[in-house]
């Protein structure tokens, strides 16, 4: 399968940047890689949104225990739909699974990553965008790609809906999602049984966003 192919040779990358150090870019970094890409200011609230979810998540996971780099799931966040709309501003054509066309788009983003050395952000990105069972985020996911993975899953444009909405909303949009919302609900209450409290950073991240208007 050519996903699964792609997640071990982007282990083999990550592992062997490992050995070295873990790159992580720097804000300015990340912002001149994004220069480099269209964007738009609907996919920038989304990235946000994400972003604030998914670090607001790694910090508490700290705290329960867990071993955590809230720094990496940072950037990993703010890059995560990095050629999105490059792709339908260039004419490429993503090439769609299932009715997502995240995964071409998804791997692309991790091909630019790691040409800068940024493997292991390379190989959150490469998979962020592919729906994920339960036993494949076992096997292939960190717990700082299962938590960008959470984020992503649950946000809905720049929003946090209930899950069930998200739910309802991607049985139409994306009929092959099924599994990953399963998934990633296993992974939020594994989360909660040590502590970390989803519902409640939801609403901490919704305040936040509606205090800056």
């Amino acid at each position: 399968m050519a996903f699964k192919k792609f997640l071990r040779k982007a282990d083999s990358a990550a592992k062997t940047e490992g050995k070295k150090r873990k790159k992580i870019p720097t804000i300015a970094e990340v912002k001149a890689i994004r220069r480099k890409f269209f964007s738009d200011p609907a996919l920038d609230r989304h990235v946000e949104t994400v972003r604030l979810f998914a670090v607001a998540v790694a910090e508490a996971a700290v705290k329960a225990g867990f071993d955590v780099n809230p720094k990496m799931v940072d950037r990993m966040a703010r890059l995560h739909d990095l050629v999105l709309v490059y792709g339908r501003k260039s004419g490429r054509k993503w090439q769609e699974v299932g009715k997502t066309s995240s995964y071409e788009h998804a791997r692309y983003a991790a091909q630019v990553l790691a040409r800068k050395g940024y493997h292991e952000i390379a190989r959150a990105i490469g998979k962020h965008g592919y729906p994920i069972g339960a036993r494949t985020a076992r096997k292939y996911f960190s717990i700082e790609e299962k938590i960008l993975a959470l984020a992503d899953t649950r946000a809905l444009g720049d929003t946090l809906p209930g899950w069930q909405k998200k739910i309802d909303r991607d049985k139409k949009a994306y009929p092959v999602a099924g599994p990953q919302h399963r998934s990633m609900q296993q992974f939020a209450k594994q989360l909660e049984r040590k502590g970390v409290d989803i519902e409640k950073i939801i609403k901490s991240v919704r305040a936040k966003k509606g205090a800056r208007g």
